[in-house]
């Protein structure tokens, strides 16, 4: 779960808000990050930006699906996503 504001972080550097977005919001599920002044102040921030980039509707459904992603599974996914580049 630590790595996740890290991934969002890398994923937006890539061009790829909208997987940024998911991940970051999957990250504030818990409490420990989402009251982290370093994780807002390094992650937050930019996230923040990058949401209100994108239209609202997109940025919404982004928000949403992560809601149906699983934790492990998306440990599983990301490390997949470096191991392939």
């Amino acid at each position: 779960m630590y790595c996740l504001p890290a991934a969002s972080n890398a994923a937006a550097g890539n061009g790829r808000s909208e997987r940024a977005i998911e991940l970051y919001t999957l990250a504030r599920r818990f409490k420990h990050i989402t009251n982290s002044r370093c994780f807002e102040d390094v992650t937050g921030k930019e996230l923040y930006g990058v949401e209100a980039s994108l239209p609202p509707e997109v940025a919404k459904a982004a928000k949403a699906r992560d809601e149906e992603l699983d934790i492990w599974e998306t440990a599983e996914t990301l490390l997949l996503e470096v191991a392939s580049n």
